[in-house]
């Protein structure tokens, strides 16, 4: 059993991008934290990833096949990843993006709500609740697409398509949000967008 998949020196159980480029070294000048990930390929410390506006929250980070990463989360304001226009935000949206291994941005989407509140319930400080949105889960298949899961409050539009998710009064809690589930092809592009809900609240997570 190889338990140095990629190469580079550092042991499986203690690399952080095991499944990531391979047949190198890490040593200092590549690897300065010795934790598996050359520094070129993500470089968090050396190198702003997510040019942006306002507020961007990454949350989960999953690697794809030839050294590639997908991150999501959620923003506020723009990002801008060198592809022509960049992903907008009114409120607090959720993102997805896909980062190739020679570090330039391959796509992203994202989706969210046009509204800054959902409904006509006021909160326990008087005001209104809040349109929200957030991805919880998200798991990378063998294809390149990316299935992703969450919760969601007020109307949100996914890929140019209107999704409601209701926001009902419960007691002691606030208000509901809606489970999600939703694929985004190999290619960066919405497939499909699928809403839960049940008497309580409601979010499915987890990776893999």
């Amino acid at each position: 059993e190889d338990d140095d998949d990629d190469d580079d020196g550092i042991g499986d159980a203690s690399d952080s991008c095991a499944t990531g480029r391979v047949n190198w070294s890490s040593d200092p000048s590549t690897d300065h934290d010795a934790d598996g990930c050359a520094d070129g390929d993500l470089g968090w410390s050396e190198q702003s990833v997510l040019s942006h506006t306002g507020e961007v929250h990454i949350d989960h980070v999953e690697y794809g096949s030839e050294g590639s990463a997908f991150f999501s989360g959620t923003f506020a304001g723009e990002i801008f990843l060198g592809l022509g226009e960049p992903l907008e935000s009114e409120g607090e949206d959720v993102f997805v993006a896909k980062r190739l291994a020679d570090g330039t941005w391959d796509w992203g989407v994202s989706f969210g709500s046009s509204d800054t509140i959902c409904c006509n319930t006021h909160n326990s400080n008087g005001a209104y609740w809040p349109a929200s949105q957030a991805v919880k889960g998200m798991s990378v298949a063998a294809d390149g697409s990316v299935l992703i899961t969450g919760y969601c409050r007020g109307e949100v539009e996914v890929g140019g398509t209107a999704h409601d998710c209701p926001a009902i009064p419960l007691y002691n809690y606030g208000l509901r949000h809606d489970g999600y589930v939703a694929r985004i092809t190999a290619e960066g592009q919405w497939d499909w967008f699928s809403r839960f809900s049940s008497s309580n609240r409601e979010t499915w997570s987890g990776n893999g």
